[in-house]
């Protein structure tokens, strides 16, 4: 039983599901598969203040005993990591490892197998 999956992209707005009822279960997958994870990779995401989506997906992901030990953070903007800090908790916020500018500029300065 195979399904054909197709790219989807949901742009920038506060109610993901208002309009895109079919990415409930996307969501509910990934907060269950939060708590499985060692790295979160955060790549080039603005982070609007106050992201209720990003802050519910971590805060339900992370609850209870979790595997993970850091929270990369790639951004050209030094200002996401306290937006993404200010909804953590206090041991979360000591995971993150953050990556000042543009993606590809800091994997040339990064090997990957120093990142986990």
């Amino acid at each position: 039983n195979s399904k054909v999956a197709y790219p989807y992209i949901v742009p920038p707005t506060w109610s993901k599901s208002r309009n895109h009822h079919e990415l409930k279960p996307v969501w509910a997958a990934a907060a269950r598969n939060l708590k499985d994870v060692e790295c979160i990779y955060i790549c080039g995401y603005s982070c609007r203040p106050k992201d209720a989506y990003l802050e519910e997906l971590l805060a339900i992901g992370t609850i209870g005993p979790s595997r993970l030990r850091k929270i990369h953070i790639f951004d050209t903007d030094p200002n996401v990591k306290d937006r993404i800090a200010s909804f953590l908790s206090v041991t979360l916020r000591s995971k993150i490892s953050f990556h000042p500018g543009a993606l590809l500029e800091s994997t040339k300065r990064i090997s990957w197998q120093r990142l986990s």
